[in-house]
């Protein structure tokens, strides 16, 4: 029995003898096949970096030296030496037109995917590089916010398909982001008016119905009707979108809508939307305003009324009549501009 027990323990030390064994030496193949490695990324460094540094500021001359490096780990040296020079301003337009010209998209993929940094971002947003939608959808996830907001961005200069349009616009909507940098982001992707209509049809908050009418701003000039009865409902809505309608409307620099504010102006009940018809007005440039923008003159609430004489000056700065009228109307403001000075919208 003893003879039994002292077998079986040495069969256990030589067990744990040989597994150590086995540990040890396939430790000092991996370190020496790792030393083999850096002194194989070494040598093509000693090789390419000189290159670098003289043909960076000529990238076409550069493509070509650099395509005679094949091997995996001549190709990964230099596209790490090109991330380098990537990183500087001075190169970062050479290094990324290098880098799309010998078909390093894919490492840098690989590479953003292991964690997207700001750089990556940078990189994809300049390139306008497609396949990095999926990796820029999942940053703009990100707890870190400039990852997320820089994702957001970058994604509006991506030539996005009719799949990715309507993704990308969600996330962006329903995001924290402030709203005049959603309007910034959704202008970068050049829809026509037609395709922003559709969001705004499909939109439910008036946040989102608000941001995607002033994204119509300067793109309403063509003196459409179908167009118009499609804008039309929305000065129904509530004040906020009333007036993102109006300003949307304003800004077509047309006179087919000067009716439509006219009839606005006549039933609008609230004086902040009225605020914003006298202020706005002039931009339709219609034959008939100065008697809509007299009639304002009238109205009871102040910063109507200021709105209205500010355009009359500016239209019509020579006109004798119209000046004694400033000053009637000026003179009996005077105590109400004092009392309400700052309480309202301009």
């Amino acid at each position: 029995m003893n003879y039994l027990l002292l077998d079986v323990a040495l069969l256990g030390v030589i067990s744990l003898f040989i597994t150590n064994l086995g540990i040890v030496i396939f430790t000092v193949i991996i370190n020496q096949k790792y030393r083999l490695s850096e002194k194989s990324y070494q040598r093509a460094c000693k090789l390419i970096q000189p290159i670098m540094e003289e043909k960076i500021n000529d990238p076409s001359q550069l493509v070509e030296r650099l395509n005679f490096f094949k091997t995996k780990k001549e190709r990964k040296v230099v596209f790490d030496t090109l991330m380098k020079y990537a990183q500087k301003p001075e190169t970062v337009e050479n290094s990324l037109w290098v880098i799309g010209q010998l078909g390093f998209y894919d490492e840098l993929i690989a590479d953003a995917s292991k964690k997207l940094t700001l750089q990556h971002i940078q990189f994809f947003s300049q390139l306008r590089f497609h396949k990095a939608f999926p990796l820029l959808i999942k940053g703009t996830t990100s707890k870190n916010f400039e990852i997320k907001y820089n994702s957001f961005y970058a994604i509006s200069s991506l030539p996005l398909s009719e799949k990715e349009l309507p993704i990308y616009i969600e996330a962006l909507l329903e995001s924290s982001i402030m709203s005049d940098r959603i309007i910034d982001m959704l202008n970068h992707l050049h829809m026509d008016v037609e395709k922003i209509l559709h969001f705004l049809r499909e939109a439910t908050l008036d946040k989102n119905k608000i941001i995607l009418l002033l994204v119509l701003r300067n793109r309403l000039k063509k003196e459409d009707p179908l167009l118009v009865n499609q804008l039309l409902p929305y000065l129904e809505e509530s004040r906020e979108v009333r007036i993102a309608t109006i300003r949307a409307l304003a800004t077509s620099e047309n006179d087919f809508y000067f009716s439509f504010f006219q009839e606005l102006y006549k039933k609008e009940i609230d004086w902040q939307v009225r605020a914003v018809l006298a202020k706005d007005l002039p931009l339709l440039n219609a034959p008939s305003e100065q008697g809509l923008l007299m009639d304002m003159l009238k109205d009871e609430n102040w910063w109507v009324r200021h709105n209205a004489i500010n355009n009359l000056k500016k239209r019509y700065p020579d006109n004798v009549m119209l000046d004694q009228k400033y000053e009637k109307f000026e003179t009996a403001d005077q105590f109400t501009q004092l009392k309400m000075k700052g309480s309202g919208t301009e």
